[in-house]
């Protein structure tokens, strides 16, 4: 259950460690929203408050670097609902959530994206009503 707490903080730590972007694949523009850290844990309490998925780790042992973690967010996966929800308490990446808002109610995803679509709109309506419950 994701509450107020919770989405202050995602934000928070999102605002400094993620990355919003629109990427030209083939011939297709796609919202990236991801984040890499170093810690495993923070990057799974991501996946398990908003979903997505989680990637890694990826070490670079010649700079003797530490494991780092990814985890990103489609728009079929549910990428604008925590575009809406993080936005106000961004500070640095408040326009640019917008600008991944905006790109998703202009270019919604093929229904071939989703795997499920039914099942990927019922988890999302379950997230937002349990977040509009505690409001």
């Amino acid at each position: 259950m994701i509450n107020q707490t919770d989405i202050a903080y995602a934000a928070g730590v999102f605002d400094g460690e993620g990355s919003i972007y629109i990427a030209n694949i083939k011939r297709y523009k796609q919202l990236k929203v991801q984040m890499c850290n170093t810690n495993e844990q923070l990057i799974n309490w991501f996946k398990e408050k908003f979903g997505g998925i989680v990637n890694g780790p990826y070490t670079r042992k010649h700079l003797q670097k530490k494991p780092q973690w990814e985890w990103s967010i489609s728009v079929s996966r549910g990428a604008e609902i925590f575009l809406r929800l993080i936005k106000d308490y961004c500070i640095e990446k408040k326009e640019k959530c917008q600008e991944g808002i905006d790109f998703c109610e202009k270019y919604k995803p093929r229904a071939s994206v989703i795997k499920d679509p039914a099942r990927e709109i019922r988890l999302l309506k379950h997230k937002l009503y349990h977040y509009k419950k505690q409001k």
